[in-house]
């Protein structure tokens, strides 16, 4: 089992390169080197804040908002992988 010291919590946008790799220098910082693992859990099914509209059949998603949930479903993933597999 994890204690409370090998949990850090960050603020990081994973759909900006520049967010991730941040967030990557505050870890190492904070730990004296580069982690082990990374579980990839941010996912979106339709962006926050969403009516209800567009939550209906979805041959009338919105492009802009499968855009929004690409951004952040496959390339926030593939952000995270890239810098923390490189560390």
């Amino acid at each position: 089992l994890l204690g409370h010291a090998d949990v850090l919590a960050l603020s990081c946008d994973i759909t900006k390169k520049e967010s991730v790799e941040a967030a990557l220098v505050q870890v190492e910082a904070a730990w004296g080197e580069a982690p082990h693992g990374l579980v990839n859990c941010a996912a979106l099914d339709s962006p926050p804040g969403a009516g209800a509209e567009e939550n209906g059949p979805f041959e009338h998603y919105p492009e802009s908002s499968f855009d929004q949930v690409m951004e952040v479903n496959v390339k926030g993933t593939f952000l995270m992988c890239q810098a923390f597999g490189a560390a």
